[in-house]
């Protein structure tokens, strides 16, 4: 496992990629988990944010929205990190920092945020503070966005 013999020449399969036992060519060598690439060729890590699960060929996917992932190579899903509370990210987020405040909650990126009070709102996602409704209007939401 992890090289072929052709010719009757053992070589062993480019970095990141494993083969069966008894492999007789190059294209036998499959990347690893969070790692893509051609059968037989190289093989490069999926960059943070993402993974690829199983081995052979296929693509990164993104990690889900509300999660992020800080380091190359992830190998599946569950891998993926979830934010704090009451926070949002895009997919494919790589730092905890992308991890923003959702509407109606305030405070730092990358951290849990808290609900807006009632008779403030906050109609933006990521930090910022609440905002005190306008005269002769009333939010009785708490988390108002």
């Amino acid at each position: 496992a992890g090289s072929y013999c052709a010719g009757g020449t053992e070589t062993v399969c480019p970095a990141n990629s494993d083969s069966p036992m008894s492999s007789s060519a190059a294209s036998a060598c499959t990347c690893n988990a969070g790692f893509i690439g051609a059968n037989g060729g190289v093989c490069t890590a999926c960059v943070a944010g993402s993974y690829k699960e199983g081995t052979g060929d296929g693509v990164c996917t993104p990690c889900a929205s509300g999660t992020y992932l800080p380091t190359a190579a992830g190998e599946s899903a569950s891998k993926c990190l979830t934010c704090p509370a009451n926070t949002i990210t895009t997919a494919g987020a790589k730092l905890i920092t992308e991890c923003l405040c959702a509407l109606g909650y305030y405070g730092a990126a990358g951290a849990s945020c808290t609900a807006c009070t009632r008779g403030t709102y906050k109609d933006s996602t990521g930090p910022g503070v609440c905002t005190v409704c306008p005269a002769g209007s009333y939010s009785a939401e708490i988390g108002g966005g």
